[in-house]
Parts: C-alpha cells; sequence; structure tokens
C-alpha cells in the first residue's frame, strides 16, 4: 500500500506575483517531496460559515496541514488554524499564541539593498515614501533610513494611509505634488512597494517633474505587469517568493509527520534590484563619466574595452580613469563588469533562453565562457542562479 495522500489547504490569493509564486514553491516541493492533495478551496459549508463572519477551525474540516497568506488582519482572524499544522504569512496573535511558524519579507535587507543600489549610483539626495501604521513598510523605512546614516545621509520622509492612498483625492495628490517640487535634485525615492511606486511616477508626469532626470524612483515587489504600465518603466527589488514557497512546504511536511522545528520563521529575502527607466541614471555631475557610462550601457552586450569608451568619449584613458575613480570610487573596469553582469542577471531571470543562447547574444563565445565570467562575479554559475532566483515555469538550461 502507498503511503497516505495528505489533504493540505492552500489559502493564498494568486492575483498578484507573490502569491503566484509562492504557490508555485508549495507546488513544486509536493511534487517532488509529498504525497499530497492540495486545494486552495474551502468546503462549501465553511464558505457560508464565511459570509456569516463565523470562525473557520481547519482542523474540524479534515485538512491535515495548512498555508495561508491572509495579509487582511480582519480576514485572518476569521480563520483558526490551532491543533493543525499549519504556516502562515502573516504575524497575528494566534500564531503568537500556538507558536504557528510564519513567514516574513527580510524588510532590513530590502532596505540595505535600496541604499546601497542609489549609493553606486552616486545620489546623495535620498527620501522614502511609505505608509504610516504598516509595520512591513516602516520596517523597511527603518532600514533605508539607518543604511543611508552609515553613509552621512539624511533620508526625508513622506508617509501617507492605506486610506488617503486609496481614496487619492485631489487634495492627496496636489499635497504629495507639493512635496515633491521642494526636493533637491537629483533625488532618488525608495517606495515601500510598487503602488507607491507607481503613483510617484502619475504625480511627477502630472506635474512635469522629469523622471528619472529629477527624480529616480524604486519599487519593491517587481510586479512585471505592473511596474512596465507606467511611461518611463518602474524600477523595482524583487524577492525570492517561490523559494519561500518551497520552504514553507518543506516545514510543513516536518510538521505533518510530527517532527519538532527549531525554526519558526521563513524569511522572503530581495534577489535583487530590476534596473528599468524610472532609475536608468547616474547622479554624477561630470559630463564625460555620463557620457562613458552611457555608452557602457548602450554597449554592453558586446566585448568592451577601455580604450573603446575613452576614444568614443574623447578623451584620454588615464583622464577618464581618474575622473572615474573621482566620481564613482570604481574603475572603469568595474563599471564594465557591473553592466556585464546585471544584463545577465536580467537575461537568466526574465527569459527562458538557453544559456548557450544568451552567451552568444551577450558576445561570449559559449555557456562555458559565460559561466565562467559569471561565476568570479556573483560566485555562482549562470545554472544556480536561475535555478535559485528565476520564477518562470521553465528551467531551460
Amino acid at each position: 500500500m502507498g503511503a497516505k495522500h495528505k489533504k493540505v489547504m492552500i489559502m493564498i490569493s494568486r492575483a498578484d506575483p507573490f502569491g503566484h509564486n509562492f504557490t508555485r514553491g508549495v507546488i513544486e516541493y509536493s511534487k517532488l517531496h509529498g504525497t499530497w492533495n492540495l486545494t486552495t478551496q474551502l468546503p462549501l459549508y465553511l464558505e457560508k460559515q464565511t459570509s456569516l463572519n463565523k470562525l473557520i477551525i481547519l482542523k474540524n474540516a479534515g485538512f491535515d496541514g495548512a498555508i495561508a497568506y491572509i495579509p487582511n488582519q480582519d480576514k485572518a482572524k476569521k480563520v483558526s488554524f490551532k491543533g493543525l499544522p499549519a504556516i502562515v504569512a502573516h504575524y497575528t496573535e494566534e500564531s503568537k499564541l500556538y507558536n504557528i511558524p510564519y513567514i516574513v519579507c527580510n524588510n532590513k535587507a530590502i532596505g540595505k539593498m535600496a541604499s546601497a543600489f542609489f549609493n553606486e549610483r552616486g545620489f546623495r539626495n535620498l527620501s522614502f515614501y511609505g505608509f504610516a501604521g504598516f509595520d512591513w513598510s516602516m520596517q523597511r523605512q527603518d532600514s533605508f533610513v539607518s543604511a543611508n546614516a552609515g553613509l552621512g545621509i539624511e533620508t526625508k520622509l513622506y508617509l501617507t494611509t492605506s486610506d488617503s492612498f486609496t481614496k487619492n483625492t485631489a487634495m492627496e495628490k496636489q499635497k504629495l505634488a507639493n512635496w515633491l517640487k521642494k526636493l533637491p535634485n537629483p533625488m532618488a525615492i525608495l517606495a515601500a512597494n510598487d503602488d507607491l511606486g507607481i503613483r510617484l511616477v502619475q504625480i511627477c508626469q502630472e506635474n512635469n517633474i522629469k523622471v528619472p532626470a529629477d527624480i529616480a524612483i524604486l519599487g519593491i515587489d517587481n510586479d512585471e505587469i505592473d511596474c512596465n504600465l507606467t511611461t518611463p518603466s518602474l524600477s523595482s527589488i524583487s524577492y525570492n517568493s517561490k523559494d519561500a514557497g518551497f520552504q514553507a512546504a518543506e516545514m510543513l511536511d516536518g510538521l505533518m509527520n510530527g517532527q519538532t522545528i527549531d525554526k519558526h520563521i521563513i524569511f522572503i529575502h530581495p534577489i535583487e534590484v530590476i534596473n528599468r527607466q524610472s532609475t536608468n541614471i547616474f547622479a554624477v555631475g561630470d559630463k564625460e563619466v555620463l557620457k562613458a557610462l552611457d555608452f557602457i550601457k548602450t554597449n554592453s552586450r558586446s566585448i568592451l574595452q577601455v580604450d573603446d569608451i575613452a576614444t568614443a568619449i574623447g578623451m584620454s584613458r588615464r583622464n577618464l580613469a581618474r575622473k572615474f575613480k573621482n566620481h564613482l570610487e570604481m574603475s572603469i573596469h568595474d563599471a564594465i563588469r557591473q553592466a556585464r553582469t546585471e544584463g545577465i542577471r536580467h537575461m537568466l531571470i526574465d527569459t527562458d533562453l538557453p544559456i548557450t543562447q544568451i552567451a552568444i547574444s551577450l558576445g561570449f563565445t559559449d555557456a562555458s565562457h559565460i559561466s565562467r565570467y559569471f561565476k568570479v562575479q556573483t560566485g555562482i554559475t549562470p545554472v544556480e542562479y536561475r535555478k535559485k532566483y528565476s520564477t518562470k515555469t521553465s528551467q531551460i538550461i
């Protein structure tokens, strides 16, 4: 006789990239390691209880385990996981009371990544646009502000409420526009999520504020569709919710098998900044350096030499190298490697192209050549990077 199939409830909305990719991670684990029957639908009688605002006790519904992401706290309080092996992607009073493992974004790492990204691009004027009263937003704010302070930079803040953001009244839009107009340029703003980032791009457009020339804007979540709806497109920090889903399923499997676990928090770690048009600029006052950076970016698919760049800019290699050191604290070779590596990362994450095809398109001789180069820059091979971070369904080598 085969192993008994476990009945597992997945209470996760797949309407956004987080829920979609998180669910994919759960499914991937169940296919590899579990004999699970997965469901995303409550039995009809429990659905009726929901409409009557009655508490849903999942253990009484015959489930062996549950994984849930219920961002709305009011809805979260209507579901009880008591006595049931469960992982929740929200920190409720019940998860504290019954010691239920939970999933959180590594907001500290997100704030640090944003600060480092803007610092690499020479920005010394930094701001944060977030929500007051939401812990995740405040954590991202605190980390960003702290990292900037370590660089000797004071961060300007603009906080809104969920209600004000949703209503988006003319008064609220004018208030935000007035704040943006008073900021020194060039300015870089970290928005607490993509929704806020998109709102910033829209307000800038309506008030003739140039993005990214006057204000560079970075979001968080990397909802690829939403980020590309605006013009300019929104840069955003991506994170690995698929990996978190896999970890959650692995932990749930142990709990359903009666194992005692020591770790009760699963962190969703940021992957990288997906650099689109809204941050595609360097805050550098030197025209030659800006021209050189633009040349490197435009030609990053080719094998570039320092002499090629110096010739294109019309100045000596030695003088250009000195300017890079003074203004960016990096060599020209560093800038070339950074642009090349960023291009490889994007193609590994955003496409299903085979490694060999990526190599040829970026001027490398073959898959071995690009693998050696990428590993020197990042510490892992392109195959390992794609396996770890890509959210694409296909994993073509």
